[in-house]
C-alpha cells in the first residue's frame, strides 16, 4: 500500500481514510460495533438531560463548560424519538461518522502544509499509544472534535479557499462551545492576531473571532457559573510526583509492566524510562528547530498549554493519571507533538517505518484496546418497557439511573 499517495486521487484517498479509521476503531473498540453500549455521561448527561429538559439542555454546563456537539447528537436522535433499544447503536454511528469527518477535514486541509504523507498525518490521532477510553463514546467526543480547532488555527485553510467557508464557521462555533479547548486556545488566538495583524482581513478575522468568543464563553462558565466541579485525584501526593509522572508513563510506553521486564528493579525502570524520555526530547528539539513552518509554534504551545492545564487540574496527584489508562488528558499534547514529528520526518517516512510502528502499536494491545462489560442494555430496556424495571445499569461499574416515563 502506498501511504505517500504521490498521485492525487480524491475518491481513492477518501476510501482509504475510511478503511483506516474503521480499522483503528474496530481494533480499539470492537465492542462498540458488535455490542454498542452507553458510557458514563453518554447516558447520565447527554441522553437523560435531553429527555428531561429538551432543548434547554444545550445550554446546561457540565464539568464547568458547555458541550454543544455531544448534546446536539443526543438531541438529533431524541427528536427522532428513536426507541431506547437503539440509542446505543445510533450514538455509535454518530461517533464513528464524527471521527471520520475529523480525519477527512485534517486530510483536506493539510494540503497547505505541503507534506507527502497526508493520510498518515490525518489519521495518526487514532493510532496514538494511549488508552481507548477517548474513542467511540459521546462522553469524550469533545476531545476528538477539538482537533478541528487546532488544525484550523495551524493550517488556516480559509486563507487559501472560498469553499465551505460558512460551513467552516458553523463548525468552529459549535466546537468552540464543546469542552474547554477553545479556552485553552485563547492566548494563541491573541498571539496570532498580534503577529499576523498586517495580513488579517475581515474574512480571516471572523473565524478567529468565533473561536475567541467561544473560548471566552467557556471561560465564563468555568470561572463564574459552574464552579462546583472539582477533578483532582484522591489520596496523598506521590513522592517526587512530577518526576514519577514522566517515568511511570514511559515505563508503560516501554512495556516495562509486561512479564518479561519484571526482573528490572523499580529504580532501574525509572532510570531507563527517564533516559529514554530525555532522548526523545532531544530528538524532538533537534527536529523542531529545523522545521520550515512559521506556525509550528502553535502546535508546540498548545501541547504545552493542554498538558499544563491537566497538571493543574490534578496537582499534586497528576502522576496517578497515566496516558495508557486515561487517554483523554494526554490526547491533545500527543497529537500536537506527533503532528510536528510527522511533518519533520515527512520525507523519511517509508512503508517499513509505518509497518514497524503498527507492530509497536499492536504490541500495546492490553492498553490500547478497550472492551466494556456487557450490561445487557437490550434486556434492561425491554424490562423497562414491560414495567418490570425503572433503574438502568450502564458502564462504568456503579453507574445506574432511572429512566423517565415514556411510551413505547
Amino acid at each position: 500500500m502506498n501511504f505517500s499517495l504521490n498521485k492525487p486521487n480524491k475518491s481513492r484517498d477518501i476510501v482509504l481514510i475510511f478503511l483506516i479509521v474503521l480499522g483503528a476503531l474496530l481494533y480499539r473498540r470492537f465492542d462498540a460495533f458488535t455490542r454498542p453500549q452507553l458510557w458514563a455521561e453518554d447516558y447520565a448527561i447527554y441522553f437523560l438531560q435531553f429527555e428531561q429538559y429538551g432543548f434547554k439542555a444545550l445550554f446546561m454546563p457540565y464539568g464547568g463548560y458547555l458541550h454543544f456537539v455531544p448534546r446536539l447528537v443526543a438531541m438529533f436522535w431524541g427528536i427522532l424519538h428513536v426507541n431506547y433499544l437503539y440509542i446505543p447503536i445510533c450514538y455509535s454511528i454518530s461517533e464513528f461518522l464524527i471521527t471520520f469527518f475529523i480525519a477527512i477535514n485534517i486530510w483536506k486541509t493539510c494540503v497547505y502544509l505541503d507534506i507527502k504523507h497526508k493520510i498518515v498525518y490525518a489519521t495518526f490521532f487514532l493510532y496514538l499509544p494511549v488508552g481507548s477510553d477517548i474513542y467511540m463514546n459521546l462522553t469524550n467526543i469533545n476531545w476528538i472534535v477539538s482537533l478541528y480547532l487546532i488544525n484550523f488555527l495551524f493550517t488556516r485553510y480559509t486563507d487559501h479557499t472560498n469553499k465551505n467557508y460558512y460551513l467552516n464557521l458553523v463548525a468552529l462555533l459549535l466546537i468552540s462551545l464543546s469542552g474547554p479547548f477553545s479556552t485553552l486556545l485563547l492566548p494563541l488566538i491573541v498571539v496570532v492576531i498580534i503577529l499576523e495583524r498586517k495580513d488579517l482581513t475581515y474574512r480571516k478575522i471572523v473565524p478567529l473571532s468565533l473561536i475567541l468568543v467561544g473560548g471566552i464563553i467557556q471561560f465564563i462558565f468555568i470561572k463564574f457559573i459552574d464552579t462546583d466541579f472539582y477533578r483532582g485525584q484522591p489520596g496523598p501526593p506521590e513522592q517526587y510526583h512530577f518526576f514519577m509522572l514522566i517515568t511511570k508513563n514511559m515505563s508503560e510506553f516501554l512495556f516495562m509492566k509486561y512479564g518479561f521486564m519484571q526482573w528490572l528493579s523499580q529504580g532501574a525502570m525509572m532510570f531507563i524510562s527517564f533516559i529514554v524520555f530525555l532522548i526523545i526530547v532531544y530528538i524532538f528539539i533537534a527536529r523542531y528547530v529545523k522545521m520550515d513552518n512559521k506556525r509550528r509554534y502553535l502546535l508546540l504551545c498548545y501541547a504545552v498549554i493542554a498538558f499544563c492545564a491537566y497538571i493543574k487540574a490534578y496537582w499534586p496527584n497528576e502522576s496517578k493519571v497515566l496516558a495508557l489508562d486515561n487517554a483523554r488528558y494526554y490526547f491533545i499534547p500527543y497529537v500536537c507533538i506527533t503532528w510536528l514529528m510527522i511533518i519533520s520526518f515527512d520525507k523519511k517516512i517509508t512503508p517499513l517505518f509505518i509497518g514497524l510502528y503498527l507492530v509497536f502499536f499492536i504490541a500495546q494491545h492490553r492498553y490500547v484496546r478497550m472492551v466494556l462489560p456487557d450490561k445487557q442494555w437490550k434486556k434492561q430496556i425491554l424490562e423497562y418497557y414491560d414495567g418490570k424495571r425503572k433503574e438502568i445499569d450502564i458502564n462504568p461499574e456503579g453507574w445506574h439511573f432511572i429512566l423517565p416515563p415514556r411510551q413505547k
